[in-house]
């Protein structure tokens, strides 16, 4: 009487995770000499199934065991990776000035798989691309500025840009001079003073 071998892993089809998605899968592919249906695990044997596919797996290290029915096991391992995505290490504003459209974001881009894609939304009102990762010609608002990786993993975050308009006078305060002196002097304080950098 021959010997009965125990069943062949021939091949594992594995499916990583996705950003999309924090579940992977794998379908094992085998066969059997000693005939009959085989059994599907991948903790060891405590649990088995009789399908092939195992879904809903978590990122990690796994041992797949395969069993006919004469008891015979077979095992092989395999990763589950999930993709690692981009993150911005930084992000800069210059604001407005009062009657030009100039203002500017700059932004640096880590992590995940280049090339990158970028995309920025004004105020709600849709998104469209930029082509790199300094860009000008903003107006005063609230923008989200989105990076995707060529994984297709995006992450994003929110800028806003100011506009300073002219100045606008709150109140002048005078001090007279003292007899035969120019010791006077003249105080204007304004109601929107511009920031320090002088925008």
């Amino acid at each position: 009487m021959a010997a009965i071998s125990a069943p062949q892993i021939t091949a594992l089809n594995v499916t990583n995770l996705t950003c999309a998605s924090t579940f992977g899968q794998v379908f094992i592919q085998a066969t059997t000499s000693g005939g009959g249906a085989l059994q599907y695990s991948l903790d060891g044997g405590i649990t088995s199934q009789s399908s092939p596919l195992f879904q809903n797996l978590v990122a990690g290290e796994y041992t797949v065991t395969v069993t006919d029915q004469q008891n015979c096991n077979s095992f092989s391992n395999f990763s589950l990776v999930q993709p690692e995505s981009p993150v911005f290490t930084s992000v800069e504003v210059e604001d407005a000035s009062c009657t030009i459209n100039d203002g500017v974001i700059e932004f640096e881009v880590a992590g995940g798989n280049q090339p990158y894609t970028y995309s920025i939304e004004f105020n709600g009102q849709g998104i469209f691309p930029v082509a790199q990762d300094s860009v000008a010609g903003f107006t005063a608002g609230t923008y989200q500025i989105f990076a995707e990786d060529s994984d297709g993993c995006v992450t994003d975050t929110t800028v806003t840009i100011l506009s300073y308009n002219f100045p606008l006078i709150a109140a002048v305060n005078g001090i007279q001079p003292d007899c035969n002196s120019s010791n006077g002097s003249i105080e204007i304080q304004l109601a929107n003073p511009p920031p320090a950098n002088g925008s």
